[in-house]
């Protein structure tokens, strides 16, 4: 009588290989179709603005002005003070743009600061202009006035909409 454990065996593995070789042609048809990039993917990705809990971001918008050259993305962001003190925001950073604000906050105050000639994070060294997803990394550096200690945090923003400058 002929082994009938290793043709089971045979089936189970030739059967099994086949579904996996169907998920990897799916996958790469998908992939080769652009459903993975990652501007498509951010598109899809609610607006965020992930900062430490000593500072809440309030709100921010991107503008794109295309009336300097080269054309340019202007950060807008709405900081309020949530640390139980007062605050003084001494710079807003982003990428290799440094702005100096040095303005005060009291606990629960909120102000807008303005970050320029920033480039998004997002694979792209050109500004991006209205429709573009986009993900920012920022750097915000705050004195305790209370202690005269200084802090450096570390923000993301993230979103689609780009409103046209005016």
């Amino acid at each position: 009588m002929p082994n009938k454990k290793s043709q089971a065996a045979m089936e189970f593995l030739m059967t099994y290989g086949w579904a996996i070789l169907v998920v990897l042609v799916a996958v790469s048809a998908l992939a080769y179709f652009g459903v993975f990039d990652s501007k498509y993917v951010w598109k899809l990705l609610p607006k965020m603005c992930q900062l430490p809990t000593e500072i809440h971001c309030a709100d921010f918008e991107l503008y794109y002005d295309d009336s300097t050259l080269p054309p340019s993305n202007i950060l807008k962001l709405s900081l309020r003070n949530n640390k139980g003190g007062a605050i003084r925001v001494d710079k807003i950073g982003v990428a290799n743009v440094e702005q100096s604000s040095v303005v005060a906050l009291s606990n629960g105050q909120a102000n807008i600061f303005e970050v320029f000639d920033i480039t998004p994070l997002n694979g792209n060294t050109e500004a991006i202009s209205a429709g573009d997803a986009y993900k920012i990394e920022f750097n915000i550096t705050y004195t305790n006035t209370a202690t005269s200690l200084s802090h450096f945090s570390k923000a993301i923003i993230r979103g689609t909409q780009v409103v046209e400058y005016s």
